[in-house]
């Protein structure tokens, strides 16, 4: 009886004994996901000032004038890339009080194309409407306190003068300062501008002239991510 029930222990015992045993396989740790990349994209922005300056010509009275100044500049990175960041600005500018105006002299020679029948010449003021593209260089734009450059080439255009009616190329140059407003994106520029300024000669015998433009003032913008996220 005894000699049974041990027979029976150990033939229940050998599958145990035999199976092999295999050590637990350690847990993989779980890798997190990278982040995806980040698209491509773009920003801009808009501004828009006035400025106090003046006009030195042969032709011209000496004396300060106004300027109203609109303009957007684009660059290829966001705002959130720092900088500094290479852009390309496109500008226009109209004249406002106080106006210039043309020396006595020069008002009896200001003539208009015949078919501007609007154009007033018995007005001594200066109608000058100017616009260009400008190659721009921005500090960082995170920072609170940033300085910029500018440089590029435009066009003054002149309903009449002694010249008559004439667009002129224009080189201009800028250097400016700006810092941010309690908005989220909006900041205040303040900008020192320079125009060089060359005018034809004109066939009723009015010599050609170089002006020089002058101009300082404030502007008020706006920071856009116009592409991507």
């Amino acid at each position: 009886m005894i000699a049974s029930v041990l027979l029976s222990f150990w033939i229940g015992l050998l599958p145990a004994m035999a199976a092999p045993t295999t050590p637990a396989s350690p847990e993989r740790p779980q890798r997190e996901r990278p982040p995806p990349p980040e698209r491509p994209g773009f920003s801009g922005d808009a501004l828009v000032g006035w400025t106090i300056g003046t006009l030195a010509a042969p032709s011209v009275n000496s004396g300060a004038t106004g300027t109203l100044l609109a303009r957007y500049d684009a660059f290829a990175t966001r705002r959130s890339t720092g900088g500094p960041r290479l852009g390309f600005s496109v500008w226009g500018a109209f004249h406002t009080a106080p106006f210039t105006t043309w020396t006595a002299e020069a008002s009896q020679a200001v003539r208009a194309d015949e078919s501007d029948v609007a154009v007033d010449l018995s007005s001594s003021t200066v109608g000058i409407r100017r616009y260009g593209l400008m190659t721009v260089l921005r500090h960082d734009p995170a920072s609170r306190v940033s300085a910029d450059v500018g440089f590029g080439f435009g066009r003054v255009d002149l309903d009449a003068s002694p010249w008559g009616r004439t667009a002129l190329p224009a080189l201009t140059f800028e250097a400016g300062l700006r810092h941010h407003l309690p908005v989220e994106r909006l900041f205040m520029t303040w900008t020192a501008r320079g125009s060089w300024i060359e005018t034809p000669s004109s066939a009723s015998g009015w010599p050609a002239e170089e002006w020089w433009f002058v101009e300082f003032g404030p502007s008020i913008g706006y920071g856009m991510n116009t592409g991507g996220r």
